[in-house]
């Protein structure tokens, strides 16, 4: 669904959603290396970056849809509600999916997790909950196995975790100062980097690393990296509704199409040189910052670029959740074949679309209006809660 409410729809922040999640599946599904000047280059290597470009983006669009509802009352309990009624369709379908291919993995033999441990764990994450474990999944068929993650069966979801912590979180935020939310924003920071270089300095790898929440061994760095963004998100939004309409009004900031805009977001994740840190770093900072702020000021220049900002957002959540259980199923099926990286990466990426827009039509939104029509039956509900956001 869109972000937006009925003051204002920010599509070009719909379409930097899909933008960071094509990002995250091109990340997932490539890693062919090619040589420049000696060296070994790998696309996508900040792609992780997406994530952080997700929670900047969810502080912000969530701050903007319920600041005001929060002031007027709204309790913690439907504001999770109506975060459980967005989140959960589409989370419990590539749960269930990736439940399907991890029993074909452990069938296969290329998991050390056997069938109870794996049962226990998609029985842990139906409740959004992390599995600790040290299994070792051989994955993807270009990224060699994959070790100790906190969604066996769909790894990916590791985030919507820390999106529903932060969701709890988010009356407490709204009601900080903006002195107050920045402190938030440098301690975790701080944590972020301190984290990120504890796991990323040892075994020669590359510096600081930001790749954080996704592990048993890394799922505590989550909780700065996920309390940055989100409280980020939220200054961001309280700073650009004082200064937004000055910088709108000038004349470079014409400059940003939302076309340019979308470029540069997929470029800066498309990054293959982190150099140690040394531009990831500037990245979370700075970029992802100012790319969030200029969508949240843009507006799309013709119908027909509005209409891809909808609909890369359409695609965004539910590619998010369907794309790793389909490239599983994919890189199963195609083992005897010996595609290379880039045809699987295109067979994986064509069959994950047509999933995400099949789901999204015929399952994430018959299934949130029939849990928002049984929540309306069952209590009567506060002035102002739609479905959507």
């Amino acid at each position: 669904m869109p972000l937006n409410t009925e003051e204002q729809r920010y599509h070009v922040l719909d379409g930097l959603r899909g933008v960071a999640a094509i990002a995250v599946m091109c990340g997932h599904f490539l890693s062919a290396e090619f040589r420049l000047l000696g060296h070994p280059i790998v696309p996508f290597t900040q792609s992780s970056l997406a994530v952080d470009l997700f929670f900047v983006l969810s502080g912000f669009v969530l701050c903007h849809a319920y600041a005001g509802r929060i002031a007027d009352g709204m309790s913690l309990r439907w504001l999770m509600t109506k975060r459980f009624v967005r989140l959960y369709p589409l989370f419990i379908t590539g749960l269930l999916l990736g439940a399907l291919t991890l029993a074909l993995l452990i069938t296969a033999g290329l998991t050390t997790m056997n069938p109870e441990r794996a049962m226990a764990s998609v029985a842990v994450n139906l409740f959004f909950l992390p599995f600790l474990s040290h299994d070792v999944i051989r994955d993807l068929a270009a990224h060699g196995s994959l070790v100790a993650s906190i969604f066996p069966a769909n790894p990916p979801a590791w985030s919507l975790f820390f999106e529903m912590l932060a969701s709890l979180a988010l009356p407490w935020l709204i009601g900080r100062s903006t002195r107050q939310l920045a402190v938030v924003i440098a301690l975790c920071w701080v944590g972020y980097f301190v984290f990120g270089l504890y796991t990323g300095l040892p075994n020669d790898k590359a510096g600081f690393n930001p790749s954080l929440g996704w592990s048993t061994d890394t799922v505590a760095g989550g909780f700065f990296r996920v309390g940055f963004g989100f409280a980020l998100g939220v200054l961001l939004y309280r700073r650009l509704r004082e200064i937004g309409p000055k910088i709108r009004a000038s004349a470079s900031f014409r400059l940003f199409t939302p076309g340019l805009l979308y470029l540069a977001a997929f470029c800066l994740l498309i990054n293959p040189f982190a150099a140690r840190g040394l531009i990831t770093v500037p990245t979370l900072l700075v970029a992802i910052p100012a790319i969030v702020a200029i969508g949240a000021m843009s507006q799309s220049a013709s119908a027909r670029m509005e209409r891809a900002s909808i609909f890369l957002g359409y695609l965004s959540y539910p590619l998010y959740c369907l794309h790793f259980p389909v490239g599983r199923l994919t890189a199963l099926a195609t083992r005897d074949l010996n595609l290379s990286t880039w045809s699987f990466a295109l067979l994986a990426g064509s069959l994950s679309i047509l999933a995400a827009l099949l789901a999204a039509a015929f399952i994430d939104r018959p299934l949130r209006r029939m849990i928002a029509a049984r929540r309306h039956r069952r209590a009567s509900q506060p002035a102002g809660l739609e479905l959507g956001e």
